[in-house]
């Protein structure tokens, strides 16, 4: 082959000869005027040096395009290798995509409750269009109607204190009178006892309907909740409450709660106009007005104040002289007798006072049921019971808390539902993954391909050369002889300022 770079070295040449030439023949150089001539050779030179080496770097170099058979076959048969290994690579790729499971995350816009089902199973967080709902809006209290304060005993209650407390006109026409006040047994009747347990009761609608009112208005929060959580939220949110109203409840369980909260002294002759007394004569008047709780709580008189109108026996004439405890005591069954309105002087009908929820437990005179075992029973209908029939603040009563889910998915309205679950791509998804680390891999295979290639020809060929002789080649076309390839296309590229003489 013929070096490119070897006119270039004779054009170099005849630039120096010229400016040889064109130097004065037979001068002295030293013996021109001022020094000139001796500068002459000088600059000969210089120019000779600059350019020689600005020839030696070409900063605009051409690659040579070589049509070297063995080149080119080397060439076509990598060619075939690298589309072979390709094809290969992306179908083992695509097989991967398709065989391997992956986490596939999906957001459904405004999906109906079908859609909604459908995916349920994946726990979907869904936000709500509509942040503001809460356990009202999705739950309610079935409270039985003996228990709801807002129609049993004590709404009848209710009533009696609201007409007590009305001035009425005097029998005798004198003026206004307290109504329930008028004779000793109303009087009796009505501060000790009714009013004792009337505020009572006042004071367990109020702070039931508080503490409902408070549990109906939590807040559900941004997002749908499933419908697992949904009643853990809402069972958690009235257990909590109501449990905090039985605490509240328990404390107005003590008879000296009663009695401080409704100012009702003992200092009443409770036993005025008694029907019977045991020992007979006693008396709740003297040392018993200065007694403490326990003393008259264990004061041997026992009795049946005039207000009671029931047959006497052991069960009716156990009155004691504690104001307290025959509050908490109270027969209901007192509630349900028309009589007992009338000794309260209060205006017919008396139905508006003896008709109330649950009145019908406790019109068997036979059958005693305390103040105390009422206000019981209200809160055993709130919670579970243990054994002995008494209320546990652990759980809600069965039937009490009833929701609806459909209701809290109408009231969110989601907006959009994302869930992530585990599957495996569709063909057009696993190619498309491929394409993605396709380009990344080409080049990979490229360079394996070429270098490994290389690699292998010059290891066969090294090895037939030891067998046959340094330098042979069995099959008489070039192929073999890497390095005689490498050498000529390193010629052809140009090897430097020495490549044009070698």
């Amino acid at each position: 082959m013929v070096s490119a770079t070897g006119p270039r070295r004779h054009g170099v040449a005849a630039t120096a000869m010229l400016l040889v030439e064109h130097e004065p023949s037979g001068s002295d150089p030293h013996a021109a005027a001022g020094g000139a001539p001796a500068a002459v050779p000088l600059l000969q030179r210089g120019v000779v040096s600059v350019t020689a080496a600005l020839h030696a770097v070409n900063l605009f170099a051409r690659p040579v395009i070589v049509a070297e058979p063995a080149v080119v076959a080397r060439g076509r048969r990598k060619t075939w290798l690298f589309a072979a290994a390709f094809g290969v690579l992306v179908l083992i790729l695509v097989v991967l995509n398709l065989v391997q499971s992956t986490t596939v995350r999906y957001t459904l816009v405004q999906p109906s409750r079908a859609q909604y089902d459908g995916i349920a199973d994946y726990a979907p967080v869904c936000e709500c269009a509509r942040t503001d709902t809460m356990v009202g809006s999705v739950a309610s209290l079935a409270v039985p109607p003996w228990a709801n304060y807002s129609v049993n005993a004590c709404a009848a209650l209710q009533r009696v204190m609201q007409m007590c407390l009305v001035p009425a006109e005097a029998p005798d026409g004198s003026g206004l009178v307290n109504r329930c006040l008028q004779t000793d047994a109303a009087t009796l009747l009505w501060l000790p006892y009714m009013q004792s347990i009337a505020v009572a009761c006042l004071d367990f609608a109020e702070h039931f309907d508080d503490f409902v009112a408070a549990a109906l208005a939590t807040p559900l929060g941004a997002n749908l909740l499933p419908a697992a959580v949904l009643d853990a939220t809402v069972t958690d949110a009235v257990l909590t409450l109501l449990r905090t109203f039985e605490q509240y409840a328990g404390s107005l369980y003590s008879p000296l709660a009663i009695i401080q909260m409704t100012g009702a002294a003992p200092m009443f002759e409770l036993t005025v106009g008694a029907r019977s007394r045991t020992p007979p004569n006693c008396t709740c008047a003297g040392d018993m007005m200065t007694s403490t709780p326990a003393v008259q709580a264990n004061a041997p008189c026992r009795f049946q104040p005039a207000f009671d109108p029931r047959p006497t026996s052991n069960a009716t004439a156990s009155w004691l002289c504690n104001v307290a405890f025959g509050a908490l005591y109270f027969p209901m069954h007192l509630l349900t007798l028309e009589s007992t309105y009338a000794i309260l002087a209060l205006p017919p009908p008396y139905a508006t006072y003896t008709t109330f929820s649950g009145a019908e437990l406790y019109a068997d005179a036979n059958v005693t049921t305390s103040f105390g075992q009422f206000m019981n029973a209200t809160l055993s209908a709130l919670f579970a019971t243990d054994a002995s029939g008494l209320p546990t603040p652990v759980r809600l009563a069965p039937g009490l808390l009833t929701l609806s889910f459909d209701t809290h998915y109408t009231t969110c309205a989601p907006a959009a539902c994302t869930y992530v679950y585990d599957g495996r791509l569709s063909p057009v998804a696993a190619l498309t993954a491929v394409l993605g680390i396709v380009s990344g891999a080409q080049t990979v295979l490229m360079l394996v391909i070429d270098r490994g290639y290389d690699l292998v020809a010059a290891q066969c060929a090294a090895c037939r050369r030891r067998r046959r002789g340094r330098g042979g080649d069995d099959d008489g076309d070039g192929d073999d002889d890497v390095s005689g390839v490498d050498g000529g296309m390193e010629l052809l590229h140009g090897g430097g300022a020495g490549s044009a003489s070698a």
